[in-house]
């Protein structure tokens, strides 16, 4: 039979740790939206999770091998994506609905993940002809 070592129960006791703090940060993510908090950060979310920083960002990285920054943009820009394939979008007022706090952080976290604009992206879901992109761009004062 086999026995376990200290080392092995602390790191055992380590990873239920950690996958606990994963599900409560899951829970405020997926169902509070935690991200649309422009003002969110790593001690204000581990202090609403009741664990530390270096709990958290262990956490963060362990299951979804990036820091919380990407995270929290990865969540805020699929939740414009949703919001730009819908009928009626404010263009300048998308930053700031999706938990960013300047318009050109979003453009640019936009951009990196999804490889184009959001008003390419919102013209491609609304079968607008490229051509009228001068003329939005006027209108939403971009």
């Amino acid at each position: 039979m086999e026995t376990c070592t200290d080392g092995n129960r602390k790191s055992k006791k380590l990873s239920d740790r950690l996958d606990d703090i994963h599900d409560r940060f899951l829970y405020v993510l997926e169902q509070k939206r935690i991200y649309l908090d422009a003002h969110i950060n790593l001690v204000k979310l581990s202090q609403l999770l009741c664990t530390n920083t270096t709990y958290l960002s262990r956490t963060i990285n362990t299951h979804f091998h990036c820091n919380l920054k990407t995270l929290l943009n990865r969540y805020r820009i699929a939740y414009a994506k949703e919001l730009l394939k819908g009928e009626k979008c404010n263009i300048n007022t998308l930053p700031a609905r999706c938990g960013f706090v300047s318009r050109s952080t979003f453009y640019a976290a936009f951009s990196r993940f999804e490889h184009t604009t959001p008003i390419e992206y919102w013209m491609r879901h609304h079968d607008i002809e490229v051509d009228e992109e001068q003329s939005i761009m006027k209108r939403t004062g971009t």
